[in-house]
């Protein structure tokens, strides 16, 4: 890892980024998911390949459990959160954008590894929902649903506040990719 290598920020289409998404119109969450879909593959490659790690060589788990090690150390660092006047830890741009790139990983991941049944889908219904006109995986059991860039985020948060470790991304692909939450084949 380069500390001053710059690390590509999470900069969606102009016309959706200005908006939160309950005022984004059907037509600008279709914007923003093809965006997301489309731009999941480069972006995590890049995010493999700016931590000199190898996709190929390493298992699903092996991989996040070395890339939670070098992203929590990018993320515990000036260049990935700061502290606010409150005391409290922030992420920056950075930090957001390696947040929401772990989280397009694990959905890579759980994909590939799901071979079918999982798909994206965009929250239409209810205006209320936390992932309103965001895309989410859905086709896990109990009807679960998961926004994997918000639960990264969250992840990440719970990291450099010190309640969370390295391996959460790791242990959230093994949520996520239990046989009993994962349709069958």
């Amino acid at each position: 890892m380069d500390a001053f290598r710059p690390y590509p920020l999470f900069s969606p289409p102009t016309p959706v980024a200005d908006r939160p998404p309950r005022d984004r119109t059907a037509g600008d969450a279709r914007l923003y998911f093809d965006w997301l879909t489309g731009s999941l593959p480069d972006r995590t490659r890049d995010l493999v390949a700016f931590f000199h790690l190898d996709h190929a060589d390493l298992a699903p788990r092996d991989l996040l459990l070395a890339l939670g090690e070098r992203v929590a150390e990018e993320l515990t660092s000036a260049g990935g959160s700061s502290q606010t006047r409150a005391g409290e830890r922030v992420l920056t741009s950075r930090g957001h954008a390696l947040a929401a790139d772990m989280g397009l990983l694990i959905a890579a991941l759980i994909l590939e590894l799901a071979d079918g049944g999982i798909r994206w889908h965009i929250v239409d219904a209810p205006r209320g929902d936390r992932s309103f006109n965001l895309p989410v995986l859905t086709g896990f059991a109990d009807e679960l649903v998961l926004d994997p860039i918000a639960a990264s985020i969250a992840e990440a948060t719970g990291l450099i506040a010190g309640r969370r470790g390295p391996d959460a991304w790791a242990r959230m692909l093994d949520f996520w990719t239990n046989p009993h939450l994962l349709p069958p084949p």
